[in-house]
């Protein structure tokens, strides 16, 4: 074994452990637009809602994981104690990480598409003109 193929294995296991988590958000997050859509006075077409989804989901993620280190490492910071304070902020730190993901998500997407005025993107350009 050398240097590279034990990069690539622990690069392999992150991706086998996130890449389901980010599709379930990603559908949960689809799922919510899609509702909230249909309320629209002309609604947007599926892929403009994936893309707003897809941008949620990006977001989302990037603000849980500050989230996440926010309770795990400042707390090891301000108080010095880099063994023991970790393991037992890890509790907290994952349903605090995973619900900051969740809202994140949830509002920064229905923003884009309260934002996109009626009629923009729910027809061709070349209808609109």
């Amino acid at each position: 074994m050398n240097a590279a193929f034990d990069m690539f294995a622990q690069l392999l296991t992150v991706v086998m452990m996130a890449a389901p988590a980010l599709v379930g958000f990603f559908a949960l997050q689809f799922a919510v637009l899609l509702v909230s859509n249909r309320k629209r006075n002309a609604p947007l077409a599926t892929a403009g809602l994936m893309w707003r989804a897809a941008a949620g989901v990006l977001f989302g993620s990037l603000v849980g994981f500050a989230a996440l280190w926010a309770t795990m490492v400042v707390p090891s910071w301000v108080t010095g104690d880099y063994e023991g304070l970790p393991w037992l902020m890890m509790f907290l730190a994952f349903p605090v990480g995973g619900v900051a993901a969740l809202l994140a998500s949830y509002f920064f997407a229905r923003w884009l598409l309260r934002r996109t005025p009626d009629g923009a993107a729910a027809q061709p350009a070349a209808a609109r003109a």
